[in-house]
This record gives structure tokens, C-alpha cells and sequence, in this order.
């Protein structure tokens, strides 16, 4: 059995600055003004040995944002250095036994913050590049062009990191399919290992949201935006790689082992502002602001903003839509086993509805229930019915 199949801890950090706010992002970024960040670092690498369990030797770990790379250099190289101290990093890692991935943009991942990746152990490069053409770069205000993101997956590849993913956006007003299909050749072009596909998403309080709203923006047709997951699917697959979950694809021995984590309800530390946590059957969340999150720190003081405890079924909920978003779906008895409850009978009329209209499969005599491929197509819908509807054990604090 796997780190991750015992639910081995995982590390993530979160670094909230960027070159500038897109219209579509919803997590805690700010803008970043080219000012150094010490201060900030200095407080990861507090809250972290404050707030590691004993003995904490993560599986994998991920810095994520914002953009980390948009740090200085001499910041940005103290934070791997910190990270690096916090998950007890090897230099030469095996991606396979220890994974560690950090975010880039285009527009700031450099020779040198390679190179720095690389040294400090680095497995893993996850480059933000949305699409490869110009236009549909401008009309979601990504700040790079189609250029820097081919130069930056190269970067990273020059450099020796040794795996490579992209993420690419679909379903953009504009987009149609033909641009979305040359996104996806040119990722394969350039030898990526990973690919993470997501439809583009009006989320609340987002520019794009709010362009919405205004009626300046016209979202595509949720048709079009099926026929493009299904394309993804299609040319992903004729160049080897498998979707394991519902959104990404990767080659052999490429899977995003971080985010299987999430996915299989494993636990994991969140280290920065926003940064959210899954520990001992706590998920705690600290203040979005980089500022207050500071301030804490350096006070002494805990950042979290938010703690629960979720009663036994509705954490089975959660752990089912959690995992029924992956290829290999979820285990009844598995699930029953973690959270002291009878899975099988809890859902037996949503997984008997699902299955006769052929979006849910059983396997190994029942117990283990996967999404068909008609199922994928309209997860949320049926991933929402295992949610028990009732309040939590605790409020939050």
C-alpha cells in the first residue's frame, strides 16, 4: 500500500502574490508591486515550525497561489529554502516517492527561479498557461503571451525539473473548439507530462463575474463546453496520457500525487494565508489576508480564521464527493470503516438511482462505485447527491 493510500500527510504553502488579478480568479491573490516579501517568507517559516506535527515527513508537497514565482529572487529562493527545511526535502528526489510541485506563470518563471527550483529538490513544475494563443490570453487578462508559455514550459524542462504540467482553460467566450484543440496539440508539442484541463467558471465576486452580471460577457453553451472536455479526452488520450480525475491528464507515473491526496480525503498542512488544513479530523482555514496573516505570526498568535468537525456522515459526504471524482472511484467499505458508519446503506438509494441510469458503476462485487463516462459529464449533479444535509458536530470558531 502506498504513503498515500494510508493517507500519509501532505504539505501545502501558499504564496498570495501575482504580476496581477485575473478576471476569472477567485482564490486569495493580490496584486504584487515588486516590493520584497521577507517578512511574509520569514512568517511561513514560523507558523510552520509552530503548527508541524511531530515526526511530519509529508508524501508530497506543493507551493501554490497566487504565484509563488513572482517573488524576488532572494525571496523566492528563502522560501524554497524554508519549505524545503519544513517537508524535510531530499535534493535528488524520486518524484515517485517524494513529490514536489510549485506553481509558475509564464511571465516570471526565469532561468534562474529554475534553477533554484531544481537545487532545492524540486519535482515538479505546474506552469499556468490557460491557452496558447494571444487572444483568449487578453480576454481573461492573463498578462503573459502564447510565446512566454512555450518558453516557460522549456525552462523548466532546460533546467532538469522532472516533470512538467500545464493548465489549460476551455468553455472561453470566444475560445470555439479549433483554438481549444491547438491549445491542446501545442501542450503535447512540448513534451508536458500533466495536463489539467478546467472549464472556465463565473465565480462569485470575480471580475468575470461581474462582467457577467453587467451583460458584458456571454458564456458558451454548456454543449460546447461538454464537446470540449470530450476533445480534451480524445487528443490527451491518442498522445498517451490518462485522465485520472475528472479535469486532469498525465502520462505514466505523472499524476499530481498532492492532489490525489485531497482527492482520497488524505490528511494535510496549509501553511500561509488561506492556506486551509486537514488534521486529526479538523479542517481549519487561516485569515485571507496577507497583511492580518503577518501580523499574527509574528505576534505569536494563531492565523486560522475558521475550524470544524464534521458529524461522521456528512464527513463521509464530503469524502465521497471527494473521491468519486477520481477514475478509481471510492470504496464502500473503506469509507465505512474510516468514519463508523454503513456506507452501503447510507447511499444505497442514490447509488441504485445512478447506477439503473447508467452515470454509476459498481465493481469488485459492489463495493467500490466509480462515475461512467456519462456520469463524468455531469459529476457535480451526482457527487452532490452523497452529501447528508445536516449541520455539522461544531460550528465554526
Amino acid at each position: 500500500m502506498s504513503d498515500l493510500a494510508r493517507g500519509a500527510a501532505a504539505l501545502y504553502v501558499h504564496v498570495p502574490f501575482c504580476e496581477s488579478k485575473c478576471s476569472y480568479c477567485d482564490f486569495y491573490s493580490v496584486p504584487h508591486d515588486g516590493s520584497g516579501r521577507a517578512k511574509y517568507v520569514s512568517a511561513l517559516a514560523l507558523e510552520g515550525a509552530r503548527r508541524r506535527p511531530r515526526d511530519f515527513r509529508p508524501a508530497t508537497t506543493f507551493v501554490g497561489g497566487g504565484t509563488p514565482t513572482a517573488l524576488s529572487d532572494a525571496d523566492f529562493a528563502e522560501m524554497l529554502r524554508v519549505v524545503a527545511e519544513l517537508a524535510g526535502a531530499p535534493r535528488d528526489a524520486d518524484p515517485q516517492r517524494f513529490e514536489w510541485s510549485v506553481e509558475c506563470n509564464p511571465g516570471s518563471l526565469t532561468h534562474a527561479k529554475a534553477a533554484m527550483m531544481r537545487a532545492a529538490g524540486v519535482t515538479r513544475a505546474s506552469i499556468g498557461v490557460q491557452s496558447f494563443d494571444d487572444r483568449i490570453l487578453r480576454s481573461v487578462g492573463r498578462v503573459h503571451d502564447a510565446a512566454t508559455a512555450r518558453d516557460a514550459v522549456r525552462i523548466a524542462r532546460d533546467a532538469g525539473i522532472p516533470q512538467v504540467s500545464v493548465d489549460l482553460l476551455f468553455a472561453i467566450p470566444g475560445q470555439g473548439m479549433a483554438t481549444f484543440e491547438a491549445d491542446l496539440d501545442a501542450a503535447i508539442a512540448l513534451g508536458t507530462d500533466h495536463v489539467s484541463a478546467y472549464a472556465l467558471l463565473y465565480e462569485d465576486g470575480t471580475v468575470l463575474e461581474r462582467r457577467l452580471r453587467e451583460g458584458r460577457v456571454e458564456p458558451e453553451e454548456e454543449d460546447v463546453e461538454l464537446a470540449m472536455l470530450r476533445r480534451a479526452h480524445e487528443r490527451l488520450g491518442a498522445a498517451g496520457f490518462e485522465r485520472y480525475e475528472i479535469s486532469n491528464f498525465a502520462k505514466p507515473g505523472c499524476a499530481c500525487r498532492h492532489n490525489i491526496n485531497y482527492w482520497r480525503n488524505g490528511e494535510y498542512l496549509g501553511i500561509g494565508a488561506s492556506a486551509a488544513s486537514y488534521l486529526g479530523g479538523e479542517r481549519r482555514t487561516n485569515v485571507a489576508s496577507w497583511r492580518d496573516y503577518e501580523d499574527a505570526v509574528h505576534r505569536g498568535h494563531d492565523p486560522v480564521a475558521s475550524a470544524e468537525r464534521l458529524a461522521p456522515d456528512r464527513a463521509a459526504g464530503e469524502e465521497a464527493m471527494l473521491r468519486l471524482r477520481m477514475r478509481e472511484g471510492m470504496s464502500l467499505r473503506d469509507v465505512s470503516a474510516r468514519w463508523g458508519i454503513d456506507a452501503a446503506e447510507l447511499w444505497r438509494p442514490v447509488i441504485s438511482r445512478f447506477t439503473a441510469a447508467g452515470l454509476l458503476a459498481a465493481h469488485d462485487g459492489g463495493d467500490r462505485v466509480t462515475l461512467t463516462a456519462r456520469g463524468l459529464e455531469v459529476a457535480n449533479g451526482v457527487m452532490a447527491e452523497f452529501v447528508v444535509p445536516d449541520q455539522p458536530a461544531s460550528t465554526r470558531s
